[in-house]
């Protein structure tokens, strides 16, 4: 017997939520959306001044094209007009096209080598040369094709026992994402988020990689402020906390 629905494997799970499906999609969205069985629980990513729609992406942005990203929305019947998507429609093919091949370089530099290994300089240069061609500030455009290969040279400084230069690699990668952090650097500034900004979930990984540099910083309250912080990333990720230390601790 032939298998008509050759896709079927492909979906994890099906369903109508009556309120959930009011949510509007934005590729920059406000809230994330996780299962427990056959409940959603729709939780804010960000902070959310009163009044702020609640939105969570139908396809998350991966940093993909304007034209990838349109195509993977066609089904829903509309365009996005996130940020995202404007500033990918009005970028000139020149641009995109070198913007593409930049990360395609760094995505070479990084896959398949171990941290301690990655060359650290050609990374760095090319991040910083393509970081240079975005002009609005994170907070209003995060930087998607970016903040992956900051998040790759903090783990590649510590792995190398750069502890400083760690931290400062990961505090470039929030700041991509258009986070507002303090005490990052080498101030007497506390850590803190101050403001919460595009959410992705490597940003459980990455608190708790903040929170192994604070302890070889011997900034020990600092690092368990962070791993507070990767717990309430991983609680907007899956839906509950009660089984993040199990599963990284």
């Amino acid at each position: 017997m032939s298998n008509k629905h050759t896709n079927e494997n492909g979906y994890h799970s099906t369903g109508i939520w009556t309120h959930a499906s009011l949510i509007n999609h934005s590729c920059v969205s406000t809230a994330r959306r996780s299962f427990i069985g056959d409940m959603m629980i729709v939780r804010a990513s960000r902070n959310l001044e009163p009044g702020t729609e609640v939105t969570f992406w139908y396809y998350p942005p991966t940093g993909r094209t304007f034209k990838e990203q349109k195509e993977k929305l066609q089904n829903w019947g509309f365009e996005c007009d996130c940020p995202l998507c404007v500033d990918g429609k009005d970028t000139t093919g020149t641009l995109a096209s070198a913007r593409q091949q930049l990360r395609g370089t760094i995505k070479k530099l990084i896959n398949g080598t171990a941290p301690h290994r990655l060359d650290t300089e050609k990374i760095s240069r090319r991040t910083a040369i393509l970081e240079k061609q975005y002009k609005r500030p994170a907070t209003e455009l995060p930087r998607l094709l970016i903040w992956d290969s900051q998040l790759a040279l903090s783990q590649a400084y510590l792995a190398q026992n750069q502890i400083s230069k760690g931290l400062e690699a990961l505090k470039k990668m929030f700041i991509s994402l258009g986070f507002k952090v303090v005490g990052m650097d080498s101030t007497s500034n506390r850590y803190a988020v101050v403001e919460w900004g595009f959410f992705v979930d490597a940003l459980v990984e990455a608190f708790l990689l903040a929170s192994d540099i604070f302890t070889g910083l011997a900034r020990n309250e600092d690092s368990k402020q962070a791993k507070e912080y990767a717990k309430v990333a991983y609680k907007i990720v899956v839906g509950e906390d009660t089984s993040f230390e199990a599963t990284y601790m």
